[in-house]
Order: C-alpha cells, then sequence, then structure tokens
C-alpha cells in the first residue's frame, strides 16, 4: 500500500504534474490522446480519474491472449504501449540473464470507428538445465501487437556449460545474454522493431559474460542495455504509471522509482552475489538455481527471466515475464 501513497503523494511533484493530476500539469509535455468523443471497448477497463480511460488486455493462462480494441463510435486519437513477453533465463552453471520483451509506444495515434486487434505475448519457457551436458535452451518471449504494429519477444538467455550460443540466438525485442561458457562474451543484439510514425519502438542488446569473475551476462532492458552481471533497465511511460491501472497492483514494486518502468532484463547467474533484475520486471539472477519463478520476469511487465549460478539442487533459469497491451484515451 505504500507504493500507492509514495505516488499520489511524496512523488506528486513533477509525477503528479505530468500525468495531469493539478499542480499546474497538464498532460501534455509526454504525449497524450484527445478526441474525448470516442466510445470503445474490449479488455479490462479503467477510469483512474486523470481524464482518461485505460483498456487493458493480458494473456490467456500462460498462452498469448487474443482480443479486440473496438472503437464502437466517435474518432479522435488513443495512445497505446505494447509489451511483448520476456525471455527465458539460462539452466545450468553461470547463464545468462534473458532480454525483455520489446516495447512500442505509441501517442495520438487516430481510429475510426471499428475492431483492432491485439495480441498479448507470453513470456519465454525458462531452461531447466541440468549442467554437464548441452542444456535444454530456453525460449524466446512471445510477440505482441496492436493492430499492425508488433512489439517483438524478448531474447532467450544463454545456458551452460556445452552450450555456445550465436549472438543471432539469443536476439529479441532486447537482447539476451550468454553464460558463461559461452564465447565470444557478446550478447545478443535487439532486433529492429519497424514503426509507423506515430510509434517509438524500445529496446537494447545484452550485456557481456565473464565481466566480472564466473557470471552470466545480464539481459537487455526496454530503455537500457545490459551491463555485464546486471539486466538492464526497462523504460519509463508516466502516462502508464502502474498506480493507474488496477491488474499492475501486484508488480507495482517492481515498476523502478517513478512506479512507471516496463520491460527489465534478468540479470545473469553467479556462484556470488547476483543481482536484481532490471526495473521494470526483470527477474534476479540466484546463486543456486531457480525454479522458472523465484527468478523469473515480472507478469504484464515483460520482464526477461533471471539465470542460474551454482546449481546444487535446482538447475533452472526464470521464467519469462509476460506481456500487455494498454490503450487509454480521453474521457
Amino acid at each position: 500500500m505504500s507504493v500507492f501513497n509514495d505516488f499520489f503523494h511524496v512523488k506528486q511533484s513533477p509525477i503528479l504534474s505530468m500525468l495531469g493530476f493539478g499542480g499546474g500539469g497538464t498532460g501534455l509535455a509526454i504525449g497524450g490522446s484527445g478526441g474525448g468523443g470516442l466510445s470503445a471497448s474490449g479488455g479490462t477497463t479503467a477510469t483512474p480519474g486523470n481524464g482518461y480511460n485505460y483498456h487493458i488486455f493480458e494473456t490467456a493462462g500462460g498462452s498469448p491472449g487474443t482480443s479486440t480494441f473496438v472503437v464502437d463510435s466517435g474518432e479522435g486519437t488513443i495512445d497505446v504501449l505494447i509489451v511483448a513477453g520476456g525471455g527465458g533465463g539460462g539452466g545450468g552453471y553461470y547463464t545468462g540473464g534473458a532480454g525483455a520483451g520489446g516495447i512500442q509506444h505509441g501517442v495520438d495515434v487516430a481510429v475510426t470507428p471499428g475492431p483492432y486487434g491485439v495480441i498479448v505475448g507470453a513470456g519465454g519457457a525458462p531452461s531447466p538445465g541440468p549442467a554437464g551436458t548441452t542444456p535444454v535452451a530456453s525460449g524466446t518471449g512471445d510477440n505482441s501487437s496492436f493492430d499492425s504494429v508488433t512489439a517483438l519477444g524478448g531474447g532467450k538467455g544463454g545456458s551452460g556449460p556445452g552450450a555456445n550460443e550465436a549472438e543471432s540466438v539469443l536476439a529479441g525485442g532486447s537482447g539476451g545474454a550468454k553464460g558463461y561458457y559461452s564465447s565470444p562474451n557478446t550478447g545478443g543484439p535487439a532486433t529492429a522493431q519497424p514503426s509507423p510514425g506515430d510509434y517509438t519502438a524500445y529496446g537494447n542488446p545484452g550485456g557481456i559474460n565473464r565481466s566480472p569473475g564466473t557470471t552470466g551476462g545480464g539481459g537487455g532492458g526496454a530503455g537500457v542495455a545490459g551491463s555485464g552481471q546486471q539486466g538492464g533497465n526497462g523504460q519509463p511511460f508516466p502516462t502508464f504509471a502502474g498506480p493507474l491501472i488496477p491488474v499492475l497492483a501486484p508488480v507495482v514494486p517492481f515498476m523502478g522509482p517513478t512506479y512507471d518502468y516496463y520491460g527489465g532484463g534478468g540479470s545473469g547467474g553467479t556462484p556470488g552475489v547476483n543481482l536484481a533484475g532490471g526495473f521494470g520486471g526483470g527477474g534476479t539472477g540466484v546463486p543456486g538455481g531457480g525454479n522458472g519463478t523465484t527468478n523469473g520476469g515480472k507478469t504484464y511487465l515483460g520482464g526477461g527471466g533471471g539465470g542460474s549460478g551454482n546449481p546444487i539442487a535446482n538447475p533452472g533459469g526464470g521464467q519469462g515475464g509476460p506481456g500487455i497491451v494498454i490503450v487509454r484515451y480521453a474521457v
């Protein structure tokens, strides 16, 4: 509960002013949909009192969710946040964190009456290991889309030992990172996400492994590349801040200092000190291995799964976090 109090009181300036909650803010500094004459349906709706309606679309029981946003009447513009599923973390010894799901952010997107298809990507499967022989590979996150605009799923985290993944194998919306035993030690790249003029795409490459010591690299985040073992931070979107959207309540604490980050990269695994994932739901590297959830990327945020360190009992990487699609427009 304290994070909501922090958001609405302690952080009232300048965050609330950017959102249009008073203090002289207009909501125009970071873009905002207009019109006020739209009537729409689809998904889970919320009207938080900031002058906008929100429609939230989720995955379906761990599988990609397929739905429709329908403009029932009126014409105007909408803002859209499209977050793909994060990649699954590497399994085995000293493995790589996965990349976050790519993000597409649309501002003042013109719409007319009719249906707009929505797909929400699930997170990639983690590698279960085992160490010693070539482990089972982890999985890339699923794509998310709104109408014809697609955000790409996050790149998988590298496993090991016995695996030597190429950078191209770990590519995604944000790239995954290699495990300690894989060389060369550069991370997977961020794959280009084509965007129309009213959208901006976000994604970054994975970090390098073996920096420092016996570690897997950190997966790329939507806002920042992985850096050594550390998963990259996600990208903040104040107009889609977690406290505005009821379904995000369980993951608001993982949305960074301003509670509005999406797409954090998973951190790599090491037998020593393990790092939390990037802001925006990135999975934590775990020294003794995970079970797919303890070091998984966070649901709704498209976080990359964390890597495994020295897996005595359980060699698994972290499950990738499912994505989300959110549409907002003026009341």
